[in-house]
């Protein structure tokens, strides 16, 4: 445990030695062998400290022999009762799921509902679940902590929250994802969740880290954000054919609203009437009505001595639905000896005296077209399950609320900093409502009248959950518990100009000599452009330009009407002065916007709480349009060899390692097509 063991001096003084006392060793200063790793001159990478030499560090490694299998660490009693707490919690977790499916899922056994939450004992290869987590590993002490604790607020400033900008930055981010989980597509238990701290030092990690610091950035913009957790399709190998994916997303709530927010596409989905709102004075304009007789210094009608302060002739409030209903019971009820009117039931008529054969009323006949049999029995299960709760609500399939462009399968587990929900409707999550206040407390219902008489019996039901929460409101212990494992996490500044200049030029050398190894083995020579300032020039402002359209939200209006006018018009038809004409064509050919949220956004249809977000888009649509136009004047002087064509291809990454974009680049079809081409004639630049 000290190093390397210290060679003993030889002496002939052995008696001495030996008569002498010998000290006693602590554990970690007897000597045992041990593997052993020289790290001479081992390279440091991804450092944001420039230096013009490779930095290399120096070190040695000795592998201690490993302890048993028994030892464990000791823990406090409240930690212990902590975890086992947490522990006992998902046991009960998972039955209620697996209670649930068991309840409502088992007669559709081909649906995504009827999935196992957990695996087979043994486990089955290519087995699809349909999970509900919610604990995960601390990296830092190895214990089981709620999904909660990974969620605590970053404030950043005000011109990183645009949704765009802060939903790009994220995206910039470059992806990891474990063996495991790539292989079987399922999110590791315990390890694959990682603290946002954890996961901006090492700039990289899976689409559940990248979720939850979106999460945490936008709840440090006071916005009602929460991470979900679901499934995608996704193509198999072989004969698999399609398989879910366990995936993870965030979805923030506004307005009715429900938006999803996707950090691995740099896309949002936008749900409208997926919530209640939040506000009642935009979906209910109040009923006015005026009373007199109260006076300043007086009592009001009701003796009330709140109400000596109002106003001296009149004033008018806002009556609430209770007050209405109260209203209409005290018009129906004139007084209060009323007595119901009396009517003559068929038992009544039975027993009245008659001679001869008795009277009947008629009865109407069984009509042809009542099914019977197996139709009959159809048709029962058919309203069974429309009744069910897990059926779509038919309330989402209006035409007008109506969403078929999500890309997820399923919805599990919803979660933010103060507690977890399971999803108790349909699976997909275009069909279900995302209101978590709805309690399963028991609500009064009216038995239905008998005899024609008025029933008076009031029976208690319980009201079903939309979502299940973790976290009951008794459970005041586990509440408190509930920590963030990284409370204060900083963003660090951006990289230095002359760090990215420098990254910039490793990265073209890295490509060229990428390129000349690539067709040097095709038996091909590679010519280089010889590069000028207005090549670079124009290249360059070609790249600004497509680095400034990912800031452009495709919902903003002037995009849409863009879009829409160029959809339908011919080349000839288009508006505008022929400057206009050649930025249109730009934008649509060349920039190529794509447009799937066909009901709006919620941050163009309130103006009033996004109007900075509305003046940030105006602001970056002229900045796009002024370096267009800048663009297509240049190519008028573009440097372009006689009898040559200048074609090209741009690549966004979101990494400046060399092995991640040599990786990317070789799974582009358009690279692939220019370095393999077999002419020598070819002359290839690279520009970054």
């Amino acid at each position: 445990m000290l190093g390397r063991c210290k060679k003993g001096k030889e002496d002939d003084e052995d008696d001495h030695d030996e008569s002498a006392k010998q000290v006693k060793k602590d554990w970690f200063e007897e000597e045992k062998p041990c593997r052993f790793y020289d790290g001479s001159k081992t390279p440091l990478q991804s450092s944001s400290v420039y230096s013009k030499e490779q930095p290399l560090i120096y070190f040695e490694a000795y592998f201690y022999p490993d302890w048993s299998d028994k030892l464990r660490p000791k823990i406090s009693a409240q930690q212990s009762d902590a975890m086992s707490l947490w522990l006992k919690k998902k046991k009960e977790w998972d039955k209620a799921n697996g209670d649930f499916r068991d309840d409502q899922w088992s007669k559709f056994s081909e649906s995504i509902g009827n999935k196992p939450i957990q695996e087979s004992d043994p486990p089955v290869r290519g087995e699809q679940l349909r999970r509900f987590p919610c604990l995960g590993r601390n990296p830092l002490t190895t214990w089981e902590v709620p999904l909660m604790a990974f969620i605590s607020p970053i404030i950043i400033p005000e011109t990183w929250s645009f949704p765009a900008t802060l939903l790009h930055w994220v995206h910039c981010l470059n992806f990891d994802f474990p063996t495991s989980q790539a292989r079987l597509g399922l999110i590791p238990e315990g390890k694959g969740w990682n603290s946002t701290e954890f996961f901006l030092q090492r700039r990289k990690g899976t689409p559940q880290d990248h979720s939850v610091l979106l999460c945490s950035l936008l709840r440090g913009c006071k916005k009602d954000a929460y991470v979900c957790k679901g499934t995608i399709s996704m193509p198999g190998k072989g004969m698999e054919g399609q398989k879910l994916v366990e995936h993870v997303w965030v979805m923030t709530r506004e307005d009715g609203w429900v938006t999803f927010w996707e950090t691995c596409t740099r896309q949002m989905y936008h749900m409208k009437g997926r919530c209640k709102k939040t506000s009642n004075k935009e979906t209910k304009k109040p009923r006015m009505k005026s009373r007199r007789g109260r006076r300043r210094g007086k009592k009001g009608a009701d003796g009330d001595p709140e109400e000596a302060d109002a106003g001296p002739d009149e004033e008018e409030e806002v009556l609430s639905d209770e007050d209405d209903k109260n209203e209409e019971k005290q018009a129906e009820i004139q007084w209060e000896e009323e007595v119901e009117d009396a009517r003559v039931s068929i038992d009544d008529m039975v027993s009245l005296p008659t001679i001869g054969r008795m009277p009947k009323p008629k009865t109407r006949a069984d009509g042809k077209d009542k099914k019977k049999g197996r139709d009959a029995l159809l048709e029962a299960n058919k309203t069974s399950r429309d009744k069910s709760v897990v059926a779509p609500n038919k309330d989402l399939l209006g035409e007008n609320n109506t969403v078929t462009w999500l890309p997820y399968d399923s919805i599990e587990v919803v979660f933010n900093g103060e507690n977890c929900w399971a999803n108790r409707q349909n699976h997909h999550p275009a069909c279900i409502t995302y209101d978590f206040s709805d309690s399963g407390e028991e609500a009064e219902r009216e038995v239905p009248p008998k005899n024609g008489r008025k029933g008076s019996e009031v029976q208690a039901t319980k009201k079903q959950r939309k979502w299940e929460p973790l976290l009951k409101k008794d459970e005041e212990q586990l509440k408190q518990q509930v920590q963030p494992i990284a409370p204060n996490v900083s963003i660090q500044r951006a990289l230095m100009p002359t760090i990215v200049e420098s990254l910039r030029r490793e990265l073209i050398i890295e490509i060229k000599q990428n390129i000349e190894l690539h067709r040097s083995k095709q038996g091909v020579d590679v010519q280089w452009e010889v590069q000028s300032e207005a090549l670079e020039k124009q290249i360059g402002a070609f790249l600004t330009i497509h680095e400034a359209w990912l800031y452009i939200d495709p919902d903003y209006s002037k995009v849409k009407d863009l879009k829409k006018e160029m959809d339908a018009a011919d080349v000839s038809e288009v508006k505008g002065t022929p400057v206009e004409k050649q930025r249109k064509g730009f934008i649509y050919n060349i920039l190529k916007p794509k447009t799937w949220n066909k009901h709006g956004s919620p941050y163009f249809e309130s103006t009033e709480s996004y109007r900075s977000y509305v003046a940030n888009q105006e602001r970056q649509w002229d900045s796009l349009c002024s370096k267009i136009d800048e663009f297509i004047l240049g190519l008028d002087n573009f440097p372009t060899r006689r009898g040559k064509n200048f074609n090209g291809v741009p690549c966004h990454f979101n990494t400046s390692e060399h092995e991640s974009i040599r990786q990317y680049l070789s799974k582009c079809p358009e690279f692939e097509k220019f370095i393999n081409l077999q002419d020598e004639d070819v002359i290839f630049t690279v520009e970054c």
